[in-house]
């Protein structure tokens, strides 16, 4: 089954997304601060396929931490490529 999670940092734009997909019964709403850590905000670890950033990651205080900290987020890809042997 496909889950989708749409975060914002306001609970404006949350509101408006709920309007928008209120017929899609597989995406759930929650607020999340690029700038805190994802598992002080309820987000486990490796608990996401993929991770789609659209309109946030300018608003990083620092993009290199942020992105470690999306990264974290990522479950392992089942026989992905690691890297060199």
């Amino acid at each position: 089954p496909v889950h989708y999670t749409f975060t914002d940092v306001s609970h404006f734009f949350l509101a408006r997304a709920r309007n928008l997909f209120a017929e899609h019964d597989f995406i759930d709403y929650r607020i999340f601060d690029i700038n805190r850590p994802p598992a002080e905000q309820g987000f486990a670890a490796a608990s996401f396929d993929i991770i789609v950033c659209a309109n946030v990651l300018h608003n990083a205080v620092n993009i290199d931490d942020a992105l470690v900290m999306l990264d974290r987020l990522l479950a392992d890809a089942v026989g992905a490529d690691t890297g060199p042997a």
